[in-house]
């Protein structure tokens, strides 16, 4: 295969992925939205999460042996096995993402957060008093309050938009922040803070987006039909071929 036909065929599938874009979407529920409602703004935590991981899926097997002369062990499929996955964000000064996920993971524990505390410097959270008591017992809320929808769409960059393509979307059902990373914090050199959390769901399904369908994808190309362009020659109306000397391309 020619360069030329190589370019054209990645150019009719929209050309290639990239990794850096994508949407995160939580549909968090009454409860939950209640309960991080102060640390919680659905367009920061959007953009501040730099990391995200398009779920896996493996198959529990079962086996048979036997069944013909000669022949060994055969798999066979029983059911899907789902594992966690992993969302990651960086920090503001205010850790407001981090405050968000705490919470939420706070309000499966019953721990539960009225607010913020009022305070203007260190001196005042060190010497504040706890508001839980050190004898108080856990009582963990329902499946159903805390487990939420969340939706993960790969996304590509378009001529108008920098996500106007979304080819796949993966809506992980009933899911809830089961681990949080501990975040290292260390003198030295100023870095950007970033943490991360695990995520446990029920299982997943897919929503697949015929992106193929969206003519604008063969327009500013260079090829056309495998033959080169140029990238002088018209994008709108009339024909994109122009021959060179002699009337061949």
């Amino acid at each position: 295969m020619s360069i030329d036909n190589f370019l054209k065929k990645i150019n009719d599938h929209g050309g290639f992925a990239t990794s850096n874009n994508y949407d995160i979407q939580f549909n968090l529920t009454t409860q939950v939205a209640a309960a991080v409602k102060p640390f919680y703004d659905a367009e920061v935590v959007k953009l501040l999460c730099d990391e995200a991981q398009l779920p896996n899926v493996g198959a529990v097997t079962g086996s048979i042996a036997g069944r013909y002369l000669g022949e060994g062990q055969v798999n066979y499929a029983t059911m899907r096995q789902y594992s966690t996955f992993q969302l990651g964000w960086t920090l503001t000064a205010d850790l407001m993402p981090l405050k968000f996920i705490q919470t939420w993971n706070d309000f499966i524990f019953g721990e539960n957060h009225t607010g913020s505390f009022a305070g203007t410097s260190p001196e005042s959270l060190r010497s504040t008093k706890t508001r839980l008591q050190k004898n108080r017992s856990t009582r963990l809320a329902y499946p159903d309050e805390y487990r939420c929808e969340i939706r993960i769409t790969k996304a590509e960059i378009g001529p108008e938009k920098t996500q106007e393509r979304a080819p796949i979307t993966y809506i992980m059902e009933n899911a809830w922040p089961s681990e949080i990373d501990a975040v290292p914090l260390s003198y030295g050199s100023t870095q950007l803070v970033k943490f991360t959390a695990q995520f446990q769901y029920q299982r997943h399904h897919v929503i697949m987006n015929d992106t193929n369908s969206q003519q604008f994808k063969r327009v500013k190309t260079l090829y056309s039909n495998g033959k080169y362009v140029g990238i002088n020659a018209p994008r709108n109306g009339g024909s994109i071929l122009a021959p060179g000397p002699g009337g061949d391309f």
